[in-house]
């Protein structure tokens, strides 16, 4: 094993079951670590906000990171490019016009029941509507609920759910329903609420719509603005996200080029986020089951992208939920889409139709990242596989919390149990094929044992022995399913390397990888390459800097990369630029912050990001947005807790969205 290093396997069962096994409940940790109301976060102090329009690739990552951190109260709140603060704004009453379910059977053109809808299996806790493209638009004309007369530019977008058990309806037979709706006539957005079928008069606050259904609105955001004109220009720069929180809430986002509008609400109206599973988006009439006429030869092509913690594409369902129509009709599916963060049915409608059925005109693309696409170099201490970096707490008297994240949103924070703090988590990563990162643990004796993890369940708790303290575990690599083992690496005191190559709980080899003076320790690892290995980063006590390539358990070069000053620390790994390569995260003594961008030995970039307080420590790196890139988690001396959301070396925004008592670490030994 560790050439003569002695590894005795000694069970300590009895001690193992009993530590495993002080699994009671911590309320301090969960209600006091949820997010509160915080100071300003760590932003760099020579970062400055654009001087020009966005691109297209700096708005897209600027509105995710916002879907990232919803407003957290209720009410209605606006945001613009490139500011990551959302601003509240006055909430209005929207109008008591029905926007009615599909009563069917539909028509030859699209709505009231004949739609192309993205299915999921489980459930959709974010659907996002948007068009890819539009052409051949001339103008578009409605009816005005108001008045009854037709008129240019009235619409409605909508984001519809399927319909779905709900506990309001108590056993009378009705189901529950929601939309997400800006309506041109109206210059806003809403959610509307439903009870179809209900059985008896509405209850207080609803209003009633034949036959025998029931709605009510959420609050109203008019910031948005009045019959936004329907433009081969306009549509593509407009998208609706609905996001949905069991026992939380649900939050609608309208996207209007480089502005962000929401209105947010509790969950509880009518439990969306419990029955969830497919997404509707559309052009259609406003309310009323009227319809949307658009002029021309008009092609457009749809996009419902939705999160179910999975890349895999969604499946097409034939069929609509919503009672208005527009005038297109199904077209020819379009050719190789561009791929999204999320997974998404893209489908095409058009004046001329072609297209043999609704999911003939449909095709489904994966996901690349984020509900699941985060990938192995970005969602480390990913704990309930969603794609999402999560973060690992321990509590000086030994409890031990995890956060469950969706970007800076808090899914929940369960506790996990108390260990006796003569153990340490000194590693976080997936050690069999389960899609769940576990966590590895070393007692001050040299024992060490595993949790394997589902989600925040423990599945098992074994130990696999002792080893002596002058081995020290230094750094982790992901489980591969190409070769079925996960990477355990030791540093001895008298220098020797070794690594466990580990499937779960089974130690399948433990070679020795040689002997390196002890001036030089191992600071990370991850694949600077991007060969599928897990490389070893040195760090010399005179400033030098080195890689260990490996081929598997193979050294196959060890180049220095240079000498930098000993005030600069490297303290993360991580693929900043979504190039599948390990890039260095550096600190400085006096605050900078700066990221080498790696390709193998060739450092392409290393800017200063900015400087930073030195109250401020990084803890960890990790996917925390899902967009495929690695981001920075912070924590302050006073408890407060916040992410830089990167784009290589741009930070896109750094919200501080938790306070969180010292007496609580973020475990971040190896987890990056």
């Amino acid at each position: 094993m560790f050439k003569n290093h002695a590894l005795i396997l000694s069970p300590f069962c009895r001690c193992v079951v009993f530590l495993f096994a002080l699994l009671w409940l911590i309320p301090a940790f969960v209600s006091t670590a949820v997010a509160q109301t915080p100071p300003a976060p760590p932003q760099p102090a020579t970062a400055q906000p654009p001087t020009t329009e966005p691109s297209p690739a700096q708005q897209e990552d600027w509105r995710r990171a916002m879907r990232q951190g919803p407003p957290s109260t209720p009410g209605c709140h606006a945001a613009s490019y490139p500011s990551t603060q959302w601003q509240e704004v006055p909430c209005t009453t929207p109008p008591a016009i029905p926007f009615r379910p599909a009563r069917g059977p539909g028509p030859a053109t699209i709505g009231n029941g004949t739609d192309v809808s993205a299915s999921v299996t489980g459930v959709i806790s974010e659907a996002i509507g948007s068009f890819d493209s539009a052409s051949g638009i001339t103008g578009e004309t409605g009816i005005d609920y108001n008045n009854g007369l037709t008129t240019a530019n009235t619409y409605t977008l909508q984001l519809n759910a399927n319909t779905f058990a709900t506990s309001i309806c108590k056993g009378t037979g009705c189901v529950g329903w929601q939309q997400f709706v800006y309506s041109a006539t109206y210059g806003g957005i809403f959610m509307q609420y439903w009870l179809i079928s209900y059985s008896g008069s509405c209850p207080s606050g609803w209003m009633s719509s034949p036959p025998s259904d029931c709605y009510r609105n959420s609050v109203g955001n008019t910031s948005v603005g009045q019959n936004i004109a329907v433009t081969n220009a306009s549509l593509p720069t407009l998208s609706l996200t609905g996001q949905a929180v069991s026992g939380g809430n649900d939050t609608f986002q309208m996207a209007v080029g480089s502005k962000l509008y929401s209105v947010t609400g509790a969950d509880s109206v009518v439990g969306l986020a419990q029955g969830w599973q497919q997404a509707e988006f559309n052009i259609f009439g406003d309310g009323n089951s009227t319809e949307a006429t658009l002029n021309g030869a008009v092609t457009l092509v749809v996009r419902t992208s939705t999160n179910n913690g999975s890349t895999s594409a969604p499946s097409c369902y034939s069929g609509g939920f919503t009672g208005e129509t527009n005038n297109l009709k199904f077209a020819a599916a379009p050719s190789n889409p561009n791929p999204g963060t999320l997974p998404a049915i893209v489908f095409t409608e058009s004046t001329a139709g072609g297209a043999s059925s609704a999911c003939a005109s449909a095709i489904g693309v994966a996901g690349t990242g984020g509900g699941g696409g985060g990938g192995k170099l970005t969602d480390t201490h990913d704990f309930n596989g969603d794609g999402y970096s999560d973060i690992a707490w321990r509590n000086t008297d030994g409890d031990v919390g995890f956060w469950l994240m969706n970007g800076t949103q808090i899914l929940s924070a369960p506790d996990v149990g108390n260990v006796s703090t003569s153990w340490t988590i000194v590693g976080q990563r997936q050690l069999n094929n389960s899609g769940y990162a576990d966590v590895i643990w070393r007692n001050t004796s040299g024992d060490v044992a595993i949790w394997l993890m589902n989600g925040t369940q423990i599945l098992s708790a074994p130990d696999l022995g002792n080893v002596s303290t002058s081995w020290t575990i230094v750094g982790t690599g992901p489980y591969s399913a190409s070769n079925g083992y996960a990477e355990v690496f030791w540093r001895n005191t008298d220098g020797d390397v070794a690594v466990w190559l580990i499937n779960g709980t089974q130690i399948l080899s433990a070679p020795d990888l040689g002997n390196v003076p002890t001036s030089w320790s191992i600071v990370g690892t991850g694949d600077f390459a991007g060969t599928g290995n897990t490389d070893i980063l040195w760090r010399n006590a005179d400033g030098d800097v080195a890689i260990w390539f490996m081929n598997g358990t193979q050294v196959v070069s060890a180049p220095d990369l240079g000498n930098v000053p000993t005030s600069w620390s490297i303290v993360g790994t991580g693929d900043f630029n979504g190039d599948g390569k390990t890039d260095v995260l550096w600190r400085n003594s006096n605050g900078d912050v700066a990221i080498w961008l790696m390709n193998g030995t060739q450092i392409l970039s290393g800017p200063d990001l900015g400087n930073v307080p030195t109250s401020w420590t990084i803890a960890e790196t990790g996917g925390f947005n899902g967009n495929g890139k690695s981001d920075i988690l912070w924590r302050n001396t006073n408890g407060d807790v916040a992410i830089w959301f990167m784009n290589g070396t741009q930070i896109v925004s750094g919200p501080d969205f938790a306070n969180v008592p010292t007496s609580w670490a973020i475990q971040g030994t190896n987890a990056d």
